[in-house]
């Protein structure tokens, strides 16, 4: 069994667990999402599987508060996304 790719997104405007049920909800859509793991303090969503980036940035600007385009954004280690 492989291990399932990880990529770290930044998260904005995400506070408790609806926000976290509606990400992972949202995600669930998206092909080869397996599991994602949200720290709100650190501002992160690491999402494991053999996703697309821009799908998860789509998945994750969709229905949260204060979502739109600028949500996401690289962690500088080669991770990408949006802020």
């Amino acid at each position: 069994m492989n291990a399932a790719i990880e990529t770290r997104f930044f998260v904005l405007n995400m506070s408790g667990d609806d926000s976290i049920a509606t990400a992972r909800a949202a995600l669930a859509g998206v092909p080869g999402f397996v599991q994602a793991d949200f720290d709100l303090r650190a501002g992160t969503a690491t999402v494991k599987g053999d996703v697309d980036p821009q799908a998860v940035a789509a998945a994750l600007t969709c229905g949260l508060p204060g979502s739109g385009e600028k949500r996401l954004k690289t962690d500088g280690g080669g991770r990408t996304g949006y802020r």
